[in-house]
């Protein structure tokens, strides 16, 4: 690892600490001990975080936890994705949820005693949430209206012939998106809309974020062409810009909990 030079820290330590913090930290690296003693502790310190990192990835990969199948009956399906009834023939207010495409529908059903499905359910509601199943070579040609037309219209429709009335939509991350686009289009099938996670300003106050991402369009655009749909790996890419050390504190944390518990 190269030594810490006083022009490098000065400019970190001015945009992490303000000026006077930085002044001193400028100062004191001019001396040569300092300068040296400072760099060993990072050296040190860098390498007991990626040890710790590599120890959690570790433990995560080789954990023994699966998740228990779900239950819960489809009352629709279109041969891929599927609607699950949360609460078969319970009298309460239907909620469709619609999750992000991205990930699966277990964001909103992690486990039985910690799923906001359940929870609903435990209130009253009776929740109904979109799977969309393992997208096959032909949804590479899919677009947002398809999704929205195709898919979770008729979802919407079982929905409300199953229930008797139109149901809440409850959008989470993209499926937030999806849920206001669905909504907007069938206004008098839907009793209200609720959204959660989702995204609304695309506009980051970060131009150096911006222009970061807007460097990897090219690298998207080869993959999409070569395989057929943007790689997983390079989808990962723009979620680790958003806090490219979030991986790192997660694994580190993970490290530190009980595997047993």
């Amino acid at each position: 690892m190269a030594a810490i030079t006083s022009s490098a820290s000065y400019g970190s330590a001015r945009l992490l600490l303000g000026d006077e913090a930085a002044k001193r930290i400028h100062a004191d690296l001019k001396d040569d001990a300092m300068r040296h003693a400072l760099t060993q502790a990072t050296i040190k310190e860098a390498s007991a975080r990626w040890a710790a990192f590599n120890k959690g990835v570790s433990l995560y990969q080789s954990h023994p936890f699966n998740r228990p199948e779900t239950t819960q009956p489809t009352i629709w399906t279109d041969g891929r994705a599927q609607l699950l009834d949360y609460a078969p023939d319970a009298p309460g207010y239907p909620v469709l949820a619609i999750p992000s495409l991205v990930n699966s529908y277990h964001a909103l059903d992690l486990l039985p005693d910690s799923s906001l499905m359940n929870g609903l359910a435990d209130e009253g509601f009776h929740p109904f949430l979109m799977d969309w199943g393992v997208p096959g070579e032909d949804a590479a040609e899919w677009t947002i209206d398809r999704y929205v037309l195709d898919v979770l219209k008729p979802a919407l429709a079982s929905v409300t012939k199953a229930t008797g009335r139109p149901p809440i939509l409850l959008g989470y991350c993209m499926g937030g998106l999806l849920a206001t686009a669905l909504a907007a289009l069938n206004s008098q099938n839907t009793q209200a809309l609720v959204l959660l996670a989702m995204p609304w300003d695309f506009h980051t106050p970060s131009k150096a974020q911006a222009d970061g991402v807007a460097k990897l369009g090219p690298m998207f655009q080869m993959s999409a062409k070569a395989t057929g749909a943007v790689p997983t790996d390079v989808l990962q890419t723009l979620f680790f810009s958003l806090d490219p050390t979030l991986a790192l504190r997660k694994f580190r944390a993970f490290a530190e909990m009980d595997m047993a518990s």
